[in-house]
């Protein structure tokens, strides 16, 4: 291990049985020809929180695993990962990149790009990584999402960009995609979304103040769907059976309709704090164990509002405008906030 030394260069190594050379937090700013030349069995590479601005072509065919974090590389050059016929797992978070380089590499599962400059996504960038599960592209300068066509992703991060619009049928080929995260964006609306695998959607703290019919009526896999911190005045329709986790917390919303929740057969948490309603309707929704009404204005609370809540364990109605404590009949409650 040479981690967090003075190194400037990397040095001759001839260790023909090393897998692991960790070289991060060093002052290392270029990587010479043949640096890695005797290293013939090498898996795994760290150079995190070095100088390096460019990489060259790295001719180690056994690596597996090859971390470039927080470094300043704004280039990679033609044919960088060409050799690496094994690389699973390659991280560039945190440097300078304004464009996603060419991976030719098939192997790859995992691909960091997060925190960088990059703001297109170009036609085929991923076209070659037909084995990519998790893609990292938070933390950059993209605007829209064009059309991704890497049918193997499960987990797609995009979140803290500039994205306003998602083309459609963006996601429509991401066939194996679990896990969803378009938090901090500058979203308004939700297109159709067509994942059906899907089980974990992000959409925390955009702008979103309309959902299109049937935006969700595809996500027939969905377990978490956060909606929290953005502009909806109402509650949107979700037919979604699955569903155990909703997050509002933090719109504008002031009644709940009747009916708003019917589909929702497996809810277990329910979050509408920090909201704007005023009085609570009866809510059937029978699996429910966890539900948030704190930080509104709720002054009323309806007959038999919670008489259906039977699995409910944890209730909060603190930061409200009640005069009296309800009447509840929830034999399985555990904690009840009403400060």
């Amino acid at each position: 291990m040479l981690f967090r030394n003075e190194l400037e260069e990397i040095p001759a190594l001839p260790i023909s049985t090393l897998e692991y050379l960790e070289l991060g937090r060093n002052k290392i700013g270029t990587i010479n020809d043949g640096a890695f030349e005797a290293l013939v069995n090498l898996k795994t590479l760290f150079l995190t929180s070095n100088e390096l601005e460019e990489i060259p072509a790295l001719p180690i065919s056994t690596l597996e695993i090859l971390i470039f974090q927080f470094n300043k590389i704004s280039t990679v050059n033609d044919g960088a990962f060409e050799a690496l016929v094994n690389l699973k797992t390659l991280d560039l978070l945190g440097n300078e990149l304004e464009t996603i380089p060419v991976m030719p590499t098939s192997t790859l599962e995992f691909l960091g790009l997060g925190i960088n400059k990059i703001s297109t996504i170009n036609d085929g960038a991923f076209e070659a990584l037909v084995n990519l599960k998790t893609l990292d592209l938070s933390r950059n300068e993209l605007e829209n999402i064009p059309v991704l066509s890497i049918s193997s992703l499960e987990y797609l991060r995009l979140d803290s960009n500039k994205i306003s619009t998602i083309n459609d049928g963006a996601f429509e080929a991401l066939v194996n995609l679990k896990t969803l995260d378009l938090y901090d964006n500058e979203l308004e609306n939700i297109p159709v979304l067509s994942i059906s695998i899907l089980e974990e959607l992000n959409l925390e703290s955009n702008k979103i103040s309309t959902i299109n019919d049937g935006a969700f009526e595809a996500l027939v896999n969905l377990k978490t769907l956060d909606l929290s911190w953005n502009e909806l005045e109402e509650i949107p329709v979700l037919s979604i059976s699955t569903l155990k986790k909703l997050n509002l917390e933090y719109n504008k919303i002031s009644t709940i309709n009747d009916g708003a929740f019917e589909a929702l057969v497996n809810l277990k948490t329910l979050d509408l704090s920090w909201n704007e309603l005023e009085n609570i309707p009866v809510l059937s929704i029978s699996t429910l164990e966890y539900l948030r009404l704190d930080s509104n204005k709720i002054s009323t609370i309806n007959d038999g509002a919670f008489e259906a809540l039977v699995n409910l364990k944890t209730l909060d109605l603190s930061w409200n405008e009640l005069e009296e404590i309800p009447v509840l009949s929830i034999s399985t409650l555990e904690e009840f906030n009403l400060e």
